[in-house]
């Protein structure tokens, strides 16, 4: 077994079985002494860049190339090289395993870590494409709300410029603040409620961004991203209604 999260109580344990060739997730109940079966798969999906616990042990995401639900669409090939990923969120009180979207399979660490709500509604991560979704420029930030069942391109929300002509990326390369050591907070993108979300493009989404857009060179300072240019800025997402949207 392979600790993976625990409730605030430690009354249920997120675990990863090894079977044979088959990888499990299970739930384990301290006070029954019992373990629970939720996810068996042929590939090890805790290493996953997307494999996110929510803090209230609610729910999990993750990525796998098996078609694991009957909505998933057929025909991917599971590890072969360039084939896209199927993104999944396992609902842990319902017990109910729920496809999202095919995801692009082009990952890396400069994009940012994905992260989830505490209550596990919200899933944000970064992407080179979303299937359904309009392409545009790069990698971009998406959002996912499980009671909705939408998936939403944040970095293509501007009506100033819907299709981005460069990418967006959450903050990346700086662990020290995404784990919280040594008495830092952890890094969070995205308000609780999820109404508020930020992000860092170098397009120009909004007429006050007036520096341009000045395309990423391959290597900047620390970050050592082509993600990064003299043109970076911050922005603010804000959910549909919510403060003039």
């Amino acid at each position: 077994y392979r600790f993976l999260a625990a409730n605030a109580q430690g009354s249920g344990l997120l675990l990863e079985r090894r079977s044979g060739e088959t990888h499990e997730i299970v739930l384990y109940d301290t006070e029954k002494a019992s373990a629970k079966l939720l996810v068996s798969t042929h590939e090890s999906i805790v290493g996953s860049d997307n494999f996110v616990v929510s803090d209230e042990l609610t729910a999990f995401y993750f990525e796998s190339g098996e078609q694991l639900t009957p909505e998933a669409p057929p025909g991917n090939s599971s590890g072969s090289s360039g084939s896209s990923k199927y993104l999944y969120r396992y609902d842990i009180p319902a017990g109910t395993l729920r496809f999202v979207v095919q995801d692009s399979p082009d990952k890396s660490s400069t994009g940012g870590h994905p992260s989830v709500s505490p209550d596990g509604r919200y899933f944000y991560w970064p992407s080179e494409a979303v299937a359904g979704i309009p392409g545009s420029g790069g990698m971009q930030v998406y959002r996912y709300d499980s009671a909705e069942g939408v998936v939403q391109c944040m970095s293509c929300a501007s009506p100033f410029a819907f299709e981005p002509k460069l990418g967006a990326t959450f903050l990346p390369g700086l662990d020290h603040f995404e784990q919280g050591v040594d008495g830092t907070p952890a890094l969070a993108m995205a308000s609780a409620n999820g109404d508020y979300v930020f992000f860092d493009t170098v397009s120009a989404l909004v007429p006050q961004d007036v520096d341009g857009e000045i395309p990423p060179e391959s290597s900047i300072g620390v970050h050592q991203s082509y993600y990064w240019s003299l043109s970076s800025d911050v922005y603010e997402w804000r959910k549909d209604g919510v403060d003039g949207c």
